[in-house]
């Protein structure tokens, strides 16, 4: 299962932000699941001139490829991460909000997963 991890990046601290997505993002794999990070991914691609429409535009797209959503503590607090939370409800893409959240509904064989 693929899980995009969502939440904030450049609210608040951007380097803790990226840190604590990617310590889910370890944590998934650890756990046998997928995780795709754009936390990481796309870290400071603002820096080298990239567009913020164009990253959440091709986070968007990778989210629709994935199997379920993760949304990380805080999430409330990021434009880019309410456009996700909105965009995986509208496409039926399964959302969670914890890990043992996703873990709890593959082994009941809920949340549509």
């Amino acid at each position: 299962m693929i899980v995009y991890i969502s939440g904030a990046y450049s609210n608040g601290d951007r380097e803790e932000n990226v840190e604590k997505a990617r310590r889910v993002a370890i944590e998934l794999l650890k756990r046998g699941l997928t995780p795709l990070c754009p936390h990481t991914h796309y870290h400071n691609f603002d820096h080298e001139g990239v567009d913020y429409d164009a990253i959440i535009r091709a986070d968007v797209e990778l989210l629709l490829r994935c199997d379920a959503v993760l949304m990380l503590p805080g999430w409330e607090t990021s434009d880019g991460a309410k456009i996700e939370h909105k965009r995986a409800i509208e496409e039926g893409i399964p959302v969670f909000y914890g890990v043992e959240e996703i873990l709890k509904a593959l082994r009941d064989g809920a949340g549509g997963i």
